[in-house]
């Protein structure tokens, strides 16, 4: 029996290592397109062929019946415009990058809200995708993923007078935190 349980085992390591390696992008995260729907159900331990086939339909059941993907944003949404100093523009619009997919309890996906923190202050220059801090999306009171934030466009470096008074607007202002 122990030999019959390793042998699953590594079969079910090896597939879902090419289901891991077939859903790669190019940066090296995973994604399932809107399109394709994946449950992998593993069952260790039963006693016939036709119990493990019950019990992995049980399993799968269970999942496409209490569980939705959503995609609440889509690559380039814009999702808020912040302040940035130095800059030849006074706001840049951020956002995130890639789509964003969760999966969330099914009928609870107008609960989902969307939560964002900076890694600090916006200076320009800021590159066109340039990681700029982190998107928490929560159900509830449970944070169910992180994204990076973006900058969707690019801030040069404003003129000599933009910078130096915007120099002296952060002096004062951090006189007074």
């Amino acid at each position: 029996m122990r030999n019959f349980t390793t042998r699953i085992q590594n079969k079910a390591n090896a597939l879902a290592l090419r289901a891991r390696m077939a859903l790669s992008n190019q940066r090296g995260d995973f994604y399932i397109s809107d399109a394709v729907k994946i449950i992998i159900a593993v069952v260790l331990g039963a006693s016939s062929e036709g119990s493990r086939a019950a019990e992995s339909k049980k399993l799968l059941t269970y999942g496409f019946r209490f569980f939705q993907s959503l995609t609440p944003y889509k690559a380039g949404t814009e999702l808020v415009t912040q302040k940035i100093w130095m800059g030849d523009k006074s706001e840049v619009k951020l956002g995130v990058d890639q789509d964003v997919s969760v999966l969330v309890t099914r009928g609870q996906g107008n609960n989902l809200k969307a939560d964002f923190q900076l890694e600090s202050e916006l200076k320009a220059p800021l590159a066109k995708g340039q990681r700029v801090g982190t998107v928490f999306l929560k159900q509830g009171d449970k944070e169910i993923k992180q994204v990076p934030l973006v900058a969707l466009e690019e801030v040069q470096e404003g003129g000599l007078m933009s910078r130096l008074w915007d120099y002296l607007v952060m002096l004062v202002s951090s006189w007074f935190k």
